[in-house]
């Protein structure tokens, strides 16, 4: 019910919707301007939801790789 804004991302060529949260297009055209000056400079910033998977393996290159390997061994048996 709410109007839906969105952009092209010019990494993945693919279009990015955001609701403006409101049905009055006078307000939603308000929001979308304000989304566009952030994008444009640069203070936007998409939510950066990782997999579990990608998280453990991004955790294990820079943390336990830091650490003595029995420190790292509390953190994960298997390593």
């Amino acid at each position: 019910a709410n109007l839906v804004m969105r952009y092209l991302d010019p990494m993945t060529s693919k279009h990015v919707p955001r609701s403006t949260g409101t049905t009055k297009k006078r307000e939603a055209e308000r929001i979308a301007a304000k989304w566009e000056a952030d994008l444009r400079e640069g203070r936007y910033q998409k939510s950066s939801l990782m997999s579990w998977d990608a998280f453990v393996q991004e955790h294990d290159k820079h943390i336990l790789s830091g650490m003595k390997k029995s420190t790292a061994g509390a953190y994960d048996p298997f390593a």
